[in-house]
């Protein structure tokens, strides 16, 4: 007697197929593969860099903008081929097959939506004083996107600012809960 069973997998067994269309923007591909390009600039020579990267806007919508960054100087990298490794370290982040556009958004910007989103669940006590020093850090950080503020810049910021110190304590507890929530 033969039995029925057979050997075939069946729909449940099988994970479903991902669209690498997806609007929403889950699982997209990179585009593709860049080299990039490098040429050398200026009296005392030094190895460029140029290539094209992916940024999402703050409302979703994907751009690719030219980047360039000094690889080295012609002392570093006495040939074009040396040069030419170091710049495909630099973009093996963008080749990667993991690679998903960042994020671009200003510091006044993303200020705006914290105070929108996550300010309003505090005490109003608390939300009084938090937006007095969200005005001061929108002041000196708003024109910079998220990704071009260092540490080095706060603590300048904090240790120039002509305050008490309990109120540089309180701008560097709300940039420490805006930060988080940005990295979020």
């Amino acid at each position: 007697m033969q039995s029925s069973t057979t050997n075939t997998i069946s729909e449940v067994d099988c994970p479903p197929r991902q669209s690498s269309q997806s609007p929403i923007g889950g699982n997209l591909a990179r585009r593709r593969y860049q080299k990039g390009s490098l040429f050398l600039r200026g009296k005392n020579p030094v190895w460029v860099g140029r290539w094209l990267e992916d940024v999402m806007d703050a409302n979703g919508t994907i751009t690719r903008q030219h980047r360039s960054e000094v690889i080295g100087t012609k002392a570093q990298f006495p040939s074009q081929r040396l040069a030419r490794r170091e710049l495909d370290i630099r973009l093996s982040r963008i080749n990667s097959l993991t690679y998903q556009p960042q994020r671009v958004i200003s510091f006044a910007d993303f200020a705006e939506r914290w105070k929108r989103n996550v300010m309003v669940t505090y005490k109003p006590s608390t939300q009084s004083a938090m937006g007095s020093t969200v005005k001061r850090l929108v002041a000196h950080f708003g024109h910079l996107s998220l990704s071009q503020i260092t540490t080095e810049m706060l603590q300048t910021f904090l240790s120039e600012a002509k305050v008490k110190p309990k109120a540089v304590y309180n701008l560097s507890i709300t940039f420490k809960l805006m930060w988080k929530t940005a990295k979020a």
